[in-house]
């Protein structure tokens, strides 16, 4: 056989892999040695949608839109039923968010971008039975999702931080990726347990460590209760980062008079529960089961308090036209301007979608819901104290809600699907260079919102 009947040949098996992917779980790829497994799994979408009444920085704008092109693919190695190795990369086209209206050099128009991350890079390994493991360990880049009907809003242990706090969304990416080590335990078919040790490599401070605690009881099906501690920054790297005292917009004044220093070092708790109304309503004689999804009907709730230690105020400049920002006008020292509570339901669609998930949202924080300090973007320090903002229409004491409408339906053993969603939460806006990008959340005001739509295709 020749080079090119050989290539030829080649294309013909990839290509009818591919196709076959579509119409089963994944592809199985046969090797060499018995011992070791490998599957491949893919996903294709596309998102479109509008901003339809936003901030862009400190200009109120409306009606933009928005389209994104993603592809995830995923290679998983299986040796032995008990070590599993996965490595995958998410790439996406994209068009920024014009930082406003017009045209001028700090102005920004549509322009196409792409890029490639790195998804997945574990390996994970069982101990004890291999159908029932009672305890794993994993190690690298995972992915990770405490709670399964949070489908927006929630999900907060990991997208969150302390001091300054700050929530964020992504859109139909409602978990977070860790890198690091996890410990996982099951017990009694019933408990379920996690201990894991994160490193820092999306924003300041680089590469401290934080460590976290959580567990889960799963009532078979009835109900599903779960709580979680995390100590965010408690290893540090370098504590002339995590608590910086040696610059002024960091320091405050105790009630004894001594000289304090605000930190990124903080303690997140995390309490959420589930139940399934059906499970107690087909016990009822006469109840059809078949009437509802499997999803719907689910009541489920969360709620968080981002950061234990209270703080005073360095009010010593007016924050709202302070030319150098930093000093914390608004202190934190009131427990319930932390806390966030979540609320969620998934209402009866009886066949027609498989979800339809409505959540409401109420975050006490008074300052804006930026980490602009945090990152020290361009010559400045981060700092552990919130941002100023210019967008002078703002009351941050009257913006406290959110909202979110999520729907979801699949086709083909869901191979296909169609994600739509309306929502007032803190997604931010993407720009094309680092200095512009907008920290703070979009969507500031109680009439701001947005609503986008996904096709996907999995294998």
């Amino acid at each position: 056989m020749t080079d090119e009947k050989r290539t030829s040949l080649a294309v013909v098996v990839v290509t009818t892999l591919v196709c076959f992917s579509h119409v089963t779980a994944g592809i199985r790829l046969k090797t060499l040695d018995n011992n070791l497994q490998l599957s491949i799994d893919g996903e294709a979408w596309v998102e479109s949608g509008q901003f339809v009444k936003y901030f862009n920085a400190d200009v109120e704008l409306d009606h933009t839109w928005i389209n994104r092109t993603f592809m995830h693919l995923t290679l998983a190695a299986r040796y032995k039923e008990r070590l599993k190795i996965t490595m995958g990369t998410e790439g996406r086209m994209w068009f920024n968010v014009p930082k406003q209206r017009g045209t001028g050099q700090a102005t920004y128009v549509h322009r196409q971008n792409s890029g490639f991350i790195i998804s997945d890079a574990n390996a994970s390994y069982l101990f004890g039975d291999i159908e029932t493991p009672g305890l794993s360990l994993t190690a690298g880049l995972f992915p990770y999702k405490y709670n399964r009907q949070a489908r927006n809003l929630g999900e907060y242990l990991f997208r969150s931080g302390t001091y300054p706090a700050y929530l964020e969304n992504k859109f139909d990416l409602a978990y977070a990726r860790l890198t690091g080590f996890k410990i996982s335990s099951d017990l009694f078919g019933m408990l379920h347990q996690d201990l894991i040790y994160s490193i820092e490599t999306a924003i300041p401070p680089f590469f401290d460590g934080s460590v976290s605690y959580l567990a889960s009881v799963d009532l078979k099906g009835f109900a599903d209760f779960g709580a979680g501690v995390s100590f965010a920054n408690l290893v540090s790297v370098d504590e002339r980062v995590t608590t910086q005292e040696n610059e002024l917009n960091n320091r405050f004044i105790t009630a004894d008079g001594d000289t304090g220093y605000y930190t990124f070092r903080g303690v997140k708790l995390m309490g959420r529960a589930c139940i399934d109304p059906k499970r107690f309503l087909f016990l009822v004689d006469g109840m059809p089961k078949n009437l509802f999804g499997r999803e719907d009907l689910k009541i489920y709730g969360e709620a968080l308090i981002l950061g234990l230690k209270n703080y005073p105020r360095n009010d010593s400049a007016n924050m709202l036209g302070a030319t150098t920002p930093g000093k914390n006008a608004w202190g934190y020292d009131t427990l319930i301007n932390k806390v966030v509570i979540v609320g969620g339901i998934n209402l009866p669609m009886f066949g027609i979608l498989d979800v339809c998930a409505v959540e409401l949202e109420w975050y006490g924080a008074t300052y804006p819901n930026s980490y602009k300090n945090r990152l020290g973007p361009g010559p400045k320090r981060s700092y552990a104290v919130p941002d100023y903002s210019s967008r002078a229409s703002v009351d941050y004491t009257a913006d406290n809600y959110k909202w979110s409408i999520y729907l979801k339906k699949t086709f083909f053993r869901e191979h296909l699907g169609l994600v739509v969603q309306f929502a007032r939460d803190h997604i931010r806006n993407e720009t094309l260079v680092d200095e512009s990008f907008d920290y703070e959340e979009a969507l500031s005001k109680p009439d701001h919102w947005w609503w986008m739509m996904k096709l996907f295709a999995q294998f």
